[in-house]
């Protein structure tokens, strides 16, 4: 019986195909309403197309997370965005608020940060009663209130198919419009909403087809035909609906000059870079940039953002901070002057249009990297000192295939060993899609429920490093969660940022940085960048513990590029991207190849006449075609996203003829334009790291002590921890044995070598580390002594013992085969002397990496 149930609900979940709607589907739950419903942006877009319906609405129960995810797809389709949410008033019903305007938006905002029913300025709203609600018989006070609020003009009640027929009475009696309002919660498969709703409910899904099939019928939650609502409800219903588009017009809200505030410190911006070039006294190129690209920012309103930034990199140089721009920032010759980067671009020709340019629709990104053990600090100043004006970025998680498969078999009934036993079969990034056809009997229905959860929000997350910046309140702008840590965090992820041009900077921790920080801050300055013996173990590869150059692939590339400045550092770091690899770029720079054509070699002499930077695609259509380097860019970014690619193609081999250039010349051309675009680094990115590694490189070459030992305390980077050990030893370090009077809880530099810390004694913890320490005065005279202050047990003495930290107590009668053996055991290296040179790479060592494995950053 449960099996024909079951087939019955599956049947009634089928996809509805060419449903006449001629409505505007206001109550939509979409793959954001965490299992409330499941429809997607883009198939109610094409749903929405096909009916000729006008809008595209989204109105999550208490969320907004989906909002401009919907507004996006309601621009690429040409609709209009209705951006709603779904508010429960107890005992009474549900309540949909459109924001008509930025007043209306704000109010909702006000809602959502404050957990309550606030004011509903300048809204529509639609309150769908209970079913089961009695309030209707007579005057109600909320009803009342709600409908003086927002204006009677702006006011309906929601009918829905399952409405009692109290409400169309009570609707004539107070003289309030009907408007359709049943739930929009699948468009094109019934079951992805079933699914959602089991997996976040923890409902089984064999429970939940057979609910279906004896009466829950999910259909009802999808597209409903017109002619079905017109016979079930009469008149009554096809003004309902008829009032949909009403409401549709109505809403004007769009987000439009939302976060776009007059620009009032540009002033003060121009005053510090006319300080600043008084200070530096450029030469001519350098002013005249200065002043272009102060007019560009000036034009875009820009000048509030690099004031920030500015401020930022002002209280890391007070702080003792190290930090650097990276990305296409540090083209910029303002951020030079401000101190934000450290390389100047007129130096390395690198090209002001990719960071910024009056064509481009959205803000340039300013990404700052910083001592990852730093980073906590800088966050708690700057929400301190723009207080109430701050807030992180989020990060939206979607169910990928492994996260789909657990949830899924947990509904089927498999345990938790199970579920995850199943679930690791598939690869980490795998999507759901990829689940669709695996599995046999059972296990094929499981996997096929789970590649529904495809494009499925799951929960929010914090973002790695952004940060936004409100021109007034952040809790008046933004919808807000809390932090885990405390602090306001905007539900919306960094697309949805970037593409409402909100300002936003990527404060980032680099454990490479904490290494590098004392050379960098206190020597940069007088470091030779041109130092032969610097240059000589970068183009040799013994380059492992530095910053971007210590991977296999990194040393590779190290020994084959063999770069001699900072400029060639940075093409060996730009070319590890698939653009020059499938291009066939790399390999021609390295084997240094006659340049593809002679256009490459006349404008691209510093990269050997091939194409390595995505800046080089600008240049390119610059030379051929004469457009401006501004609408060149634009190009640019329009061929590295695949959309547009014939729009501008056209004109492309028009101006190209025009300019002389042959068919064929043009066709390869082109497609190199559209090929190489998608995978390559920016210059600027790849000089600012390139600067960086080699202080990384300068560092372990001449300080290969203080190098290893501040590397072993950051944790390392690609590699495990022993083969830094080793290769410390290589670099003739000597590595100590933990001493019960000399470590200290990490590793620590002495004239003869790197002591081993207590905390990497293996069963001595933190707390036992920093007592030992705290306790320990001029030393301890005995082990007595130290049971009695530091207060080790008999299982920590064992160890300590066992690691030869108390030989100065004259606690030491291991033969050096059992000190080895324990060492091994204890800290999982042998403590000695430099190991001389060894021929085979450390990083390949069959005996480390048979013992350690490799682990990535």
């Amino acid at each position: 019986m449960a099996n024909k149930k079951r087939t019955k609900g599956k049947q009634m979940m089928k996809t509805k195909k060419e449903v006449e709607m001629n409505y505007v589907p206001l109550r939509v739950y979409s793959v954001f309403s965490r299992g409330k419903g499941a429809v997607d942006a883009a198939a109610l877009g094409g749903y929405a197309k096909a009916n000729k319906i006008p809008a595209l609405a989204v109105t999550d129960p208490f969320a907004m997370t989906g909002w401009e995810h919907f507004k996006h797809e309601a621009d690429s389709c040409g609709l209009r965005p209705l951006l709603g949410m779904e508010v429960k008033l107890h005992h009474v019903g549900s309540i949909l608020l459109f924001p008509r305007s930025l007043q209306g938006y704000f109010s909702l905002v006000a809602s959502y940060n404050n957990k309550t029913f606030s004011k509903m300025n300048d809204m529509a709203a639609v309150l769908v009663p209970d079913r089961n609600a009695l309030m209707m018989s007579g005057d109600t006070p909320m009803l009342m209130q709600v409908r003086e609020q927002v204006g009677a003009e702006n006011f309906y009640l929601g009918l829905e198919w399952h409405s009692k027929r109290w409400l169309v009475e009570a609707a004539l009696k107070h003289q309030i419009p009907l408007v359709w309002a049943q739930p929009l919660k699948w468009v094109d498969s019934a079951d992805k909403f079933a699914v959602a709703s089991a997996v976040f409910n923890h409902h089984p899904i064999p429970d939940l087809m057979e609910s279906a099939g004896s009466g829950g019928d999910l259909s009802l939650y999808g597209p409903i035909a017109y002619r079905a609502i017109a016979k079930r409800w009469g008149d009554t219903g096809k003004q309902a609906m008829s009032r949909t588009f009403e409401v549709a017009e109505k809403v004007e809200f769009t987000f439009e000059k939302l976060f776009q505030d007059e620009d009032s410190t540009f002033s003060r911006l121009e005053e510090t870079i006319n300080c600043k070039l008084r200070e530096k006294r450029p030469v001519l190129a350098e002013r005249e940039r200065a002043y272009r690209e102060l007019k560009i920012i000036k034009d875009m309103g820009f000048s509030p953002y690099f004031l920030i930034a500015a401020e930022i990199g002002e209280y890391c140089r007070q702080n003792r901070i190290y930090f650097n721009l990276r990305g296409s920032g540090v083209s910029s010759y303002l951020l030079y002057l401000l101190g934000m980067s450290r390389v100047n671009p007129l130096n390395h020709n690198l090209l002001f249009e990719r960071f910024v340019n009056s064509l481009r629709d959205d803000l340039p990104d300013i990404d700052i990297d910083m001592e990852s053990s730093r980073r906590g600090q800088l966050l708690r100043w700057v929400f301190d000192r723009y207080k109430g004006k701050v807030a992180f970025v989020s990060t939206h998680k979607f169910f990928g295939a492994r996260s789909a498969l657990y949830e899924v078999a947990r509904t089927f009934g498999f345990s938790p060993d199970d579920a995850h036993g199943m679930s690791k079969e598939m690869p980490m990034f795998a999507s759901p899609r990829e689940l669709e056809g695996k599995g046999s009997g059972k296990l094929k229905e499981v996997y096929r429920w789970a590649s529904l959860l495809e494009g499925v929000y799951k929960e929010l997350s914090l973002h790695v490093g952004g940060v936004v910046f409100a021109a007034g309140s952040a809790r008046s702008a933004f919808p807000l969660e809390q932090s885990p840590a405390g602090f306001d965090q905007v539900i919306w992820d960094k697309n949805t940022i970037e593409r409402l041009n909100i300002y936003k900077l990527d404060l980032l921790g680099v454990r490479g940085f904490d290494v590098i920080s004392p050379v960098a801050l206190e020597e940069a300055q007088s470091i030779d960048f041109q130092d032969p013996a610097v240059w000589e173990n970068i183009k040799n590869a013994g380059t492992v513990g530095c910053f971007q150059l210590e991977s296999p692939l990194a040393r590779k590339n190290l020994t084959e590029t063999l770069p001699q400045n900072v400029d060639e550092l940075g093409i060996s770091i730009a070319i590890i991207r698939p653009g020059p690899a499938k291009s066939g770029m790399k390999a021609a720079y390295i084997e240094k190849r006659a340049a593809f054509h002679p256009l490459f070699e006349e404008i691209f002499p510093h990269t050997r006449g091939t194409l390595i930077f995505e800046e080089q695609i600008s240049l390119l259509l610059y030379h051929i075609t004469g457009w401006n380097l501004e609408f060149c860019e634009k190009v640019r970014r329009t061929l590295k996203k695949r959309r547009g690619t014939d729009d501008y193609r056209a004109e492309f081999f028009e101006k190209g003829k025009r300019n002389g250039w042959r068919r064929q010349e043009l066709d390869n051309f082109w497609k190199i334009a559209c090929d190489f675009s998608l995978y390559a680094f920016n210059h600027a990115h790849s000089i600012s790291y390139a600067y960086s590694a080699y202080l990384s490189a300068w560092f372990k070459t001449h300080r290969p002590r203080t190098f290893f030992c501040r590397l072993l305390n950051g944790g390392g980077g690609y590699y495990p921890l022993p083969v830094y050990i080793e290769e410390a030893k290589r670099w003739g370090v000597r590595f100590l044995p933990p001493d019960i009077n000399l470590s200290k809880v990490g590793f620590c530099e002495e004239e003869d070598g790197i002591r081993t810390g207590l905390i990497l004694v293996k069963g001595i913890g933190q707390k036992l580390a920093l007592r030992t320490i705290q306790q320990r005065g001029i030393g301890y005279a005995s082990i007595e002594d130290f049971i009695g202050r530091a207060g080790a047990g008999e299982r920590e003495l064992s160890v300590l013992m066992a690691v030869s930290a108390f030989s100065s107590f004259g606690y030491d009668s291991f033969s050096s085969e059992e000190k080895e053996k324990n060492w091994k055991e204890y800290l999982g290296f042998v403590p000695g002397a430099p190991a001389g040179a060894v021929e085979v790479e450390v990083a390949h060592h069959p005996a480390v990496m048979e013992r350690y494995g490799r682990s990535r950053r």
